[in-house]
């Protein structure tokens, strides 16, 4: 092996497939649970405090071609139980069989989750959902006849054979801030408390880059400092993917985000306009820290947004 640290790789072979700790190896590719791929950046709802910034983003599309190009080269070293299919809101994708098919044919996994805030639901093809294998639906505060027709809709896929979530967001918390902080301190305990980077593992796959998280992403574009990733397409082993994965400094993005641990408020949709003057102005004022006391992974704490997702699993 290229590193002494990574010579036991054969006691990586069953490593869970998320959760704080190592990832699991196998036959020199990491396995994990899930890559994130994020459709299209623009949304047709305007959530406040949205960890993906899609209120404020420009009417981005993954290209077919790129992500073809992209996953081609990284499933040689990654490999995860299902590709999670988000944005924004990826049914906003004008071409989002195209962009199903290449990831099915890529490698990088078998199974396709799509997240949708279900809104647009009726675009679904037959043609699509034979490469979706599970549909995960956010379902907001809407009103009453929007959501029966939602759940109208899940009950379909059911029938068709596909595995459906139903989540049921009533709050948020707040997940960036318009100003960075240099507290040392404050900027680790959020790293450290981070479910997103450390325990769910959302490796977020765009255009020729890998990031840890999707709020990485959109820190390193903002700035055009692109530190916090990876190059996809200068990974020539895995260990050099396994050592980003499994680096525990805290990132640059850090500095302006909350990680899991933002304060908690009830759910609404606001202006467009009006969404980056509603973030908190520095982690100072948007953390919970009582809460990221709690979350800190030496604890084993179950985050609420966890339980949520349990209680709200549909059966199949």
């Amino acid at each position: 092996m290229l590193y002494k640290e990574y010579e036991n790789l054969k006691d990586r072979e069953n490593l869970p497939l998320n959760g704080f700790g190592n990832y699991r190896v196998i036959d020199d590719k990491i396995i994990t649970k899930a890559v994130e791929i994020n459709a299209v950046r623009h949304c047709n709802l305007s959530c406040r405090s949205c960890s993906h910034s899609a209120p404020i983003s420009s009417k981005q599309i993954y290209d077919s071609e790129i992500l073809e190009r992209d996953l081609k080269s990284i499933s040689k070293y990654l490999h995860c139980d299902y590709v999670r299919l988000l944005g924004g809101e990826p049914l906003l994708h004008p071409n989002l069989l195209d962009i199903l098919k290449v990831i099915k044919e890529s490698g990088i996994s078998e199974r396709i989750c799509l997240v949708t805030n279900g809104l647009l639901l009726s675009k679904l093809t037959d043609e699509m959902l034979q490469f979706i294998d599970k549909i995960e639906i956010s379902l907001y505060p809407l009103p009453e006849i929007v959501c029966n027709k939602i759940k109208q809709f899940a009950q379909y896929f059911l029938q068709k054979g596909i595995k459906v979530n139903i989540l049921e967001y009533s709050d948020f918390r707040e997940s960036i801030t318009q100003f960075e902080s240099d507290d040392y301190e404050l900027i680790n305990l959020i790293y450290n408390s981070c479910q997103i980077a450390h325990n769910w593992r959302c490796i977020t796959i765009d255009n020729g880059r890998v990031y840890r998280c999707p709020q990485s992403m959109i820190y390193c574009e903002s700035i055009g400092d692109f530190s916090d990733s990876l190059d996809i397409h200068e990974i020539f082993n895995f260990i050099t993917l396994l050592s980003f994965f499994e680096n525990n400094n805290s990132l640059k993005s850090c500095g302006r985000c909350l990680g899991s641990v933002g304060v908690k408020f009830s759910h609404e949709q606001i202006p467009n306009t009006d969404w980056f003057d509603k973030l908190p102005n520095t982690p100072e004022d948007g953390i919970d820290r009582e809460y990221a006391q709690k979350l800190i992974r030496t604890t084993g704490y179950e985050s609420d947004c966890f339980n949520r997702k349990r209680k709200n699993d549909l059966p199949k």
